[in-house]
């Protein structure tokens, strides 16, 4: 993983140009569970790309579409039932 990002907030995160999947192909939500040992409903997908989002929702997982910064957040917030802020 990439050091020293703002992806260092989280325990774990996947990127598309990490692994031999592709969003918003179910192959990738499929590699991406199984590389944590997660059923779909446990995975939490944040992307500024519509289709992936909706990838993700089809697939049965949550998923917020980033637009701003302060709604992703909220929204993360809300989710985790933690402040970000």
């Amino acid at each position: 993983h990439i050091k020293g990002t703002p992806y260092d907030v989280f325990d774990r995160y996947v990127l598309s140009c990490e692994i031999e999947a592709v969003k918003p192909n179910r192959e990738y939500w499929q590699h991406t569970c199984g590389l944590f040992d997660i059923a779909p409903n446990e995975l939490l997908v944040v992307d500024d790309v519509m289709r992936n989002v909706q990838g993700a929702v089809t697939f049965g997982s949550r998923a917020i579409h980033h637009v701003t910064n302060q709604q992703t957040i909220k929204e993360l917030s809300d989710i985790l039932k933690i402040s970000l802020v």
